[in-house]
């Protein structure tokens, strides 16, 4: 008799040695996973602990991450939606939400989260950086811009940043604060298409047109050489806008129809796409 009870207790702590340690061990094969960046075997790791831990946010939190980077967005929202219906109040948690969103181009769903995100932790500036691109693409431009400052307070070395600063400028019309905001852009990346393409634009503005010229070209030559199409599509279009300006419409023409050539149905370019092809038109009709 003593000895059946004594291997029920042994078979009991074996069990729950096995429910409660096993899923740990998972959990940092999973992180270790996760550090060098193997977001597939984070993944598996992290539904495995799941399965025993549904209900750890600890375990969601990363599993959700581990999706968003292989580009599951739809299995990462809902990973990150069951972790903020347990009440977390992970600060990635809500900036991955935000980034989801913004992706899906629901634009006001991701500034409810990144401002969230914000709340939680106000000495990063990702989801700063965040709300103002978000803010620009609802064409709330000095919001856009005010953002782009904060973050630049916290990293004044993230040339994407002070590309938001330097369009949300050019938007108000502060031209020269553009300029200066582009050129810091460059400096940080000498490959970065969208800045020389932005400088390009403001230059433009500011009726500077040999030097826009030639660094609309500049623009082209890097987006092409680092396949940007989507900078290519924008550099193109201003390249059309400058030819346009000095009554060269076949030139013109010629640069709208390229930059359609590279578009990629991407929902912020949609504007753009739309504006090219009215351009292409009304310059067939003066031919």
């Amino acid at each position: 008799m003593k000895k059946k009870a004594l291997i029920l207790v042994l078979i009991l702590v074996i069990f729950f040695g096995f429910y409660f340690l096993f899923p740990d061990l998972i959990y940092k094969q999973g992180l270790k996973a996760y550090e060098k960046k193997d977001y597939i075997s984070a993944e598996k790791y992290f539904n495995y602990a799941k399965f025993f831990k549904p209900k750890s946010i600890k375990i969601l939190i990363p599993l959700g991450i581990s999706l968003y980077q292989q580009e599951k967005y739809d299995d990462a929202l809902n990973v990150f939606n069951q972790a903020k219906n347990l009440g977390s109040k992970d600060f990635a948690l809500y900036y991955y939400l935000g980034k989801i969103y913004y992706l899906k181009g629901d634009i006001d769903k991701a500034i409810k989260e990144f401002s969230y995100a914000v709340n939680l932790n106000n000495n990063s500036y990702l989801p700063m950086k965040a709300l103002s691109s978000s803010f620009w693409y609802k064409k709330n431009y000095l919001m856009s811009l005010f953002w782009a400052e904060k973050a630049l307070k916290l990293n004044s070395k993230d040339f994407e940043t002070w590309n938001l600063l330097g369009i949300s400028s050019l938007k108000l019309g502060f031209y020269d604060k553009a300029l200066n905001a582009f050129n810091k852009a460059i400096e940080l990346n000498n490959d970065y298409c969208n800045g020389y393409n932005n400088k390009a634009e403001v230059l433009f503005k500011m009726k500077n047109i040999k030097e826009a010229e030639q660094i609309i070209e500049k623009a082209i030559e890097i987006g092409t050489k680092t396949n940007d199409k989507r900078c290519v599509l924008y550099a193109y279009t201003t390249k059309g806008e400058i030819l346009e300006s000095q009554k060269k419409i076949k030139e013109a023409l010629d640069s709208y129809q390229k930059a359609l050539s590279f578009q990629d149905f991407n929902w912020k370019d949609q504007q753009a796409i739309n504006f090219l092809q009215t351009k292409v038109n009304n310059l067939k009709s003066k031919l």
